[in-house]
């Protein structure tokens, strides 16, 4: 398969979904259509319907609800978008929306939370990575399609919401009734230089969005000019984002190399560094932090930093979302007053450097050191007070050296973040050997 030099790939991984960062237009490509054979079974069928149904249907909303029957076959993540869908997508990857502000897929037959957004509604009553919703607005969750229960969870600002989760290791469920709210999506929540001794920086990316890799590059340059030598990227529960955001990012630090390569059913492209793009020589040390809730364009990255052996991973086995979905703009046919539909498809699956497809595999870390579901409560908990000082809250256990506070080493129910712990050791060890 001929694969094309591609220098940035536009396109967006929301909510464990791969789409173009903004719409894309209609192709200049004579598209196959349905036969006359199909497209008079449809109308016959609409007519019977609006016909004889016992209610008076609307054709809009048969119109509406015919075009997500021809996606409900597809895929998971595959789906026909209302307007008000489509117009809330495009807004949620400028970085604000209104919601309550999770990131969920489908697993066995149950809806998981893939992380809560930091800061949001959800976050702050208490969502957890990995929780199960069995039930979503007085509905149960099983069998329940993405795109069903995104429609339940968007409401009015200000209005409520009923959830009913299992927490990972709880014996019952707990019931939520979140208020929706404004959520605002942050790039990077903590940049700081965590271990003076030898020179460690810490950065936490939340997720890639359209304004990242600048943000990330100022941040970066900020610890250097106060010393830093290692960098500990932290993407643990970054559950994706804008993939053009990913491969800046990547090429921050690699000077050469495949980032990434997507493949479609008629070629593939590939996302290449530049030497021009690359502001950290190698001889600034790389570790990225990865769980199971790192997914999407956190796994183009890190799959990019593996596979070119430009730094390490530490963590545990990343999500393993390796397909891409484009979004495409509908003309706006039948004069809906909330604007144009809108479709998202898979197009493509996405491979690592060295080749691999991670679909429902996931990325490996260099080094696997777990993290138990209590100490990733706890952590969850203990991120809400970032804004405390060491001594509102106490450190236990603090290696020497490190005089700053960062989140994931507040001391709450006798916390210890041995994946960030086993981190700033690998640089304590790599510099006394």
């Amino acid at each position: 398969m001929k694969c094309t030099q591609l220098t940035l790939l536009f396109a967006v991984l929301t909510t464990f979904t791969v789409v173009p960062t903004g719409f894309c237009k209609n192709t200049s490509k004579k598209l196959p259509s349905i036969s006359k054979e199909g497209d008079e079974l449809i109308r016959r069928i609409a007519a019977l319907i609006r016909y004889y149904h016992i209610k008076n249907t609307n054709e809009r909303e048969l119109v509406y609800t015919a075009c997500e029957g021809l996606t409900k076959g597809l895929d998971t993540y595959s789906i026909f978008l209302r307007p008000s869908k489509a117009k809330a997508l495009n807004v949620e990857t400028s970085g604000t929306f209104h919601g309550i502000g999770i990131e969920f897929t489908i697993e066995g037959d149950w809806l998981s939370v893939i992380t809560p957004i930091e800061g949001s509604p959800a976050f702050n009553a208490g969502i957890r990575a990995g929780d199960t919703i069995i039930e979503l607005g007085g509905k149960s969750t099983k069998f329940m399609s993405l795109a069903e229960a995104t429609k339940i969870i968007r409401g009015k600002e200000n209005s409520f919401i009923n959830l009913t989760v299992y927490h990972i290791g709880d014996e019952e469920p707990t019931q939520y009734s979140i208020k929706r709210g404004t959520v605002q999506i942050q790039t990077i929540a903590d940049a700081i230089l965590i271990d003076d001794e030898f020179n460690t920086g810490y950065i936490r990316l939340i997720q890639f969005k359209k304004n990242s890799a600048t943000e990330l590059k100022e941040a970066i340059l900020e610890l250097q000019s106060q010393g830093m030598k290692n960098l500990i990227l932290d993407l643990r529960a970054n559950p994706g984002g804008v993939l053009n955001s990913a491969i800046k990012i990547a090429d921050i630090f690699l000077d050469n190399g495949i980032i990434v390569t997507t493949k479609k059913r008629h070629g593939c492209l590939v996302a290449k560094a530049h030497k021009k793009d690359t502001i950290l020589k190698k001889d600034l040390k790389l570790l990225v932090l990865i769980n199971k809730s790192s997914a999407s364009a956190s796994e183009v990255f890190s799959g990019a930093i593996k596979d070119n052996q430009r730094g390490i991973l530490l963590g545990v086995q990343s999500f393993g979302k390796g397909s891409v979905q484009s979004i495409f703009k509908l003309p706006n046919l039948l004069n809906d007053p909330n604007g144009s539909p809108g479709l998202k498809i898979t197009t493509a699956h996405y491979f690592t450097p060295s080749g691999k497809n991670i679909n429902h595999i996931g990325i490996t870390p260099n080094i696997i050191v777990p993290l138990s579901p209590k100490t990733q409560v706890k952590l969850a908990k203990a991120r809400s007070l970032r804004y405390k000082t060491q001594a509102d809250v106490g450190i236990n256990p603090m290696p020497p050296g490190i005089s700053k506070l960062f989140p994931q080493l507040i001391k709450y129910d006798d916390l210890i973040d041995n994946q960030l712990i086993a981190a700033l050791n690998y640089f304590r060890e790599l510099k006394t050997q």
